[in-house]
């Protein structure tokens, strides 16, 4: 071939110039405020974002709002907007663990909302579409599950049939919208950086189920889970009869007014930035921390009937009380460090424990009020007739109080403190007069020695409360003790109760590890290292919701080779009638084990495992007899495989297409003519499994189509799948053709039909003869000398000559025929009223050009007959096609007689003659005078307001005149 060494030296200076063209970009500029976002539609989206760290701009100090999106840069996004932070293992082809996008792309596929292509790659550098942007949305939301709306955009034909669903839930919510001007969404176009920081911060906001307007949500009866996080925006909103599976926030929007929570349970911290002395009212609700952080002023926050308050931080003022509560009411409550100096805490009720960070806190507790134990070792203030039956304070701590409490220790102190002279301090220390002796004879003075002081030992609090696992209730008097150290090995701190609300805190707890052991009569020992199993100085641990439980049934699942099988779902059930409603199941762990706790103490409990791909038949064992305490191990469940699939799959030489997966069972492949067979090579997924004789080793290729086919047979021998390779040898023929492509240097030749022979399809075309043999003189060695390779070109090349488009559009006009691409001339007809239309249209080909003689796509109507004309340019610079559409307008002179005849209520007119200037035709004769009359004066209104229908109605009558009356 010829030129070629030209080609590859302009080439390498046009990369080259593209890489030094971009290194003035940088990935990751903080620039809060970007230079070229002042005004721009998505500036306040932007600013926002950058403000919290989400994305950031350029080195030059732009954001650049228009450039392109890569689907790794959308994964960041998703990633730190929606706090995702889980990776799971990833093993992309296009992604090495060195790659910056590698983490964020674990995340994503651990998040669950990005699966990666067939081929084994997840496209990280890739633009992203907005199309693929929509499906990731509706991943992350949900979408699709609730009833959406069709979107009805100019280009709806062309979204993808698999991203249909999602655009259309997309732009129902709101989250996505299209183009105004032309009404299009262009689903193939990469979203922009702007529109990914607006369609996710709209995903996030719609993350939240918002309370806007004042009233009662939830159902009268039963109950509503919102799985989600949930916003109260305004007062006046009670909430009943609800679970929320997330955060709820009482937002600043409330300002001083009222909401409330009735028989509400919320899973996540319920936050309280508004409100005022009107209260938030929490009836017959659980809730599980309570954090007090408001700008708008003091906040009364009271609990009533059942509910159950675990705990509350207080940073900012408050009134919390409890007023006739039945249940545990408000746990422990803890004034953090942030509470401002000098804020004023009511608290009205029965308190277990009360942590005081906050320096120059006023701590109010009203006569009636009651607190177990108050620690502070900060300068506190506490004010009221309420009693307080301990206080633990700092050896600095100046805190007073109004009425003593009963008993005060000084913690961390060396010698004892004199108590002020209100407060009684216990165990004071008394150091006798020592009994004069003898002077001794003077000796010399040893040099002094100074031991060092003793360490000082930080200190912490750790917290949490016990459950009865299968009840789901607090246990009250659970001795806990806590260790400090690693767990079995450490040393007893200190031993504690739960109280009445089933919660404990224990303080002096040495900074550092600890671990946790659990006593009651009648439940099991627990000992437990909580997840956040360290102390820090000063602050409080909180522990995970701790479960005891009375009796514990454990067994195993195995494989005949002594594998652990896991996940697998396994039941338990009373088969006798003794209890005939109990049924519980769990999934078996990564070691194959499983657990049941608090199960009857009867003699009739079995397991029960389904059928799997372990099992083809159900599985189901009485395990006798199980303690009211203690636990009850089951013997091991030994499953034969029924695992019928392949762990790889190959075939020497061969490429086949997808990628191979386990759960993957037909291929395509492709060779050429000179590769005459292949060596198949497989291994089953379990080590037990077979493959069929024969299956593998050397395979002849014929010319054409081959099936190469692998039998999978599992342990359990029952049944087999098969693994289908469908590979396509090319043919003697096609290798000639292909090595007359590769050998090609200008002759004259019918080169349209050696390009079909050698693809083997129709798709090489003569229009573009002379492109293709161009490009082919030009072509490197080696890069047609498949037929996949040559197909591949000539269908590039088709593309790069398609003049087509894909859509064409005319505002307020509808075209007849219906547009088709490749369809080039249509007609259509608009009233007097309508003096222009816009011109939009669509390439077929996203690289062809479009060329409008109108301006801004504008095209003004005369009265009669107008041409609208649209030139397509194709990529490769070729010769243009032209797209035409006839609108004929009504003159103003039909205008004037489609009015006439609208009004036409029987009145003395030319009327034959009224209608033939109407319909711009002389069509309407003498003789149907009266069939014309009797139509026009029954019709509808509307019914004959243009030209074309009065037409329609004139032939219709001329073919059947009914009811003529004589002139």
């Amino acid at each position: 071939m010829t030129n070629k060494l030209i080609k590859k030296l302009v080439s390498t200076m046009i990369i080259s110039c593209l890489l030094f063209s971009s290194f003035g970009v940088a990935f990751g500029a903080s620039k809060t405020e970007a230079s070229d976002i002042k005004g721009y539609w998505a500036e306040a989206q932007i600013s926002a974002w950058m403000d919290k760290g989400l994305i950031k701009g350029y080195e030059d100090g732009s954001f650049k709002p228009g450039n392109q999106i890569t689907r790794a840069e959308f994964m960041a996004l998703i990633n730190r907007s929606f706090g995702f932070t889980e990776q799971a293992v990833i093993s992309f082809s296009d992604v090495s663990s060195g790659n910056w996008a590698y983490h964020e792309v674990a995340i994503a596929l651990k998040a669950g909302y990005i699966t990666g292509y067939a081929d084994g790659t997840v496209g990280a550098s890739k633009p992203i579409s907005r199309q693929e942007a929509a499906v990731i949305v509706d991943r992350l939301l949900g979408l699709s599950d609730t009833v959406s709306t069709a979107s009805a955009f100019n280009d709806s034909n062309t979204i993808a049939l698999w991203a249909k669903k999602s655009v259309d839930a997309a732009v129902t919510k709101g989250i996505l919208k299209g183009y105004a001007e032309d009404n299009s969404f262009k689903p193939s176009q990469s979203i922009t950086r702007a529109e990914a920081v607006v369609t996710l911060d709209r995903a996030v906001g719609a993350k939240v189920t918002a309370y806007n307007t004042a009233g009662t949500y939830g159902p009268v009866t039963g109950s509503e889970t919102i799985n989600g996080d949930v916003a109260i925006n305004v007062a006046g909103v009670t909430l009943q009869n609800m679970v929320i599976n997330g955060k709820l926030l009482f937002a600043a929007g409330i300002g001083s007014g009222d909401a409330s929570l009735d028989n509400v349970t919320v899973k996540g911290d319920t936050t309280v930035n508004g409100g005022g002395v009107n209260s938030l009212h929490f009836k017959n609700s659980i809730l599980s921390k309570v954090i007090i952080k408001s700008a708008t002023g003091p906040v009364r926050v009271v609990a009533e009937g059942s509910t159950t308050v675990a705990q509350v931080d207080v940073s900012s003022p408050a009134v919390i009380q409890e007023d006739g509560t039945t249940g545990r009411g408000f746990g422990d409550i803890t004034l953090n460090k942030d509470l401002p100096a000098g804020s004023n805490v009511a608290l009205k009720g029965t308190f277990d424990n009360v942590v005081i960070l906050g320096d120059n806190a006023i701590l109010e507790l009203p006569e009636g009020t009651t607190i177990s134990k108050l620690t502070s070792d900060t300068d506190t203030t506490v004010t009221g007739k309420g009693t307080i039956t301990t206080a633990e304070l700092g050896q600095n701590s100046k805190t007073t109080f109004e009425t003593k409490p009963t008993t005060v220790t000084i913690v961390g102190a060396a010698t004892p403190t004199p108590a002020p002279t209100s407060v009684a301090i216990t165990a004071p220390v008394t150091v006798p007069t020592a009994t004069p002796v003898p002077t001794a004879t003077p000796v010399p003075t040893a040099p002094p020695t100074t031991e060092p002081p003793a360490p000082i030992v930080q200190m912490g609090t750790v917290t949490g409360s016990v459950y009865s696992i299968s009840q789901a209730e607090r246990i009250i008097g659970v001795t806990i003790s806590v260790y400090s150290g690693i767990q079995n090995s450490g040393s007893l701190i200190s031993t504690v109760e739960s109280g009445s609300n089933g919660m404990y805190s224990i303080a002096n707890v040495p900074v550092g590890d600890f671990y946790l052991k659990f006593e009651k009569e009648g439940y099991m020992d627990l000992t437990i290292t909580p997840a956040n199993h360290t102390v820090s100085e000063n602050t409080t641990t909180e522990v995970s919701i701790t479960y005891l439980y009375h009796n514990i049934v454990s067994g195993h699942v195995q494989d005949t080779s002594g594998n652990p099988i896991v996940n697998l779902k396994v039941y338990l059930f009373d088969n006798h009638s003794n209890n005939p409603e109990y049924e519980v199941n769990t999934n078996t762990a990564a070691d194959g084990s499983f657990y049941f706790y608090d199960v009857p103490a009867i003699n009739s409990i079995s397991v029960y495992i389904g059928q799997n791909d372990f099992l083809l038949s159900d599985v189901e064992s009485e395990i006798g007899i199980v303690p009211a305490s203690g636990a009850k191990v089951i013997a091991p469940f030994v499953l034969t495989s029924q695992d019928s699939r392949l762990s790889a799959l190959a075939l020497s030489g061969i490429t086949f297409s997808p990628t191979f997966t386990a759960d993957q069972y037909v291929y395509t492949a492709s060779v050429p003519f000179n590769v005459d067979s292949t060596t198949v090579s497989a291994t089953t997924q379990h080590v037990k499994g077979s493959i069929g004789e024969g299956d593998l080793g050397i395979k002849a290729l014929d010319e054409g189509s081959n099936n190469i086919q692998v039998y999978v047979t599992p342990e359990s021998g029952e049944y087999y799948d098969s693994y289908t390779v469908s590979v396509y040898r090319e043919t003697e023929a096609q290798a000639n053709a292909i090595a007359t492509i590769e050998a090609y240097d200008g002759e004259d030749i019918n080169f349209v039909d050696v390009l079909n022979t050698a693809t083997g399809l129709d798709t090489a075309i003569n229009a573009n003869f002379y492109v293709y043999s161009n490009a082919v003189l030009t072509a490197d060695d080696g890069a047609l000398d498949t037929s996949g390779k040559i197909a591949a070109f000539v269908a590039s090349i088709n593309n790069k000559a398609d003049k087509r488009l894909s859509a064409l559009n005319l505002s307020g006009i509808t075209l007849v025929p219906i547009f088709s691409p490749d369809l080039h001339s249509y007609t259509a007809s608009v009233p007097f009223s309508v003096t222009s239309t816009t011109v939009t249209a669509t390439t077929m080909n996203p690289k062809a050009s479009i060329h409008l003689n109108y301006e801004l796509g504008i095209k003004d109507l005369a009265e009669g007959n107008n041409e609208v004309q649209v030139y397509v340019n194709p990529e490769n610079g070729g010769y243009y096609d032209i797209y035409t559409v006839h609108v004929y307008r009504e003159t103003e002179a039909q205008a004037n007689a489609i009015a006439t005849i609208e009004a036409y209520d029987g009145e003395d007119i030319n009327f034959v003659d009224t209608i033939n200037i109407a319909t711009g035709l002389n069509t309407a004769t003498n003789e149907n005078f009266g069939a014309y009359m009797n139509a026009i004066v029954g019709a509808a209104n509307g019914e004959l307001n243009t030209s074309g229908k009065i037409a329609a109605l004139v032939a219709k009558i001329n073919d059947n005149p009914i009811g003529n009356i004589p002139l």
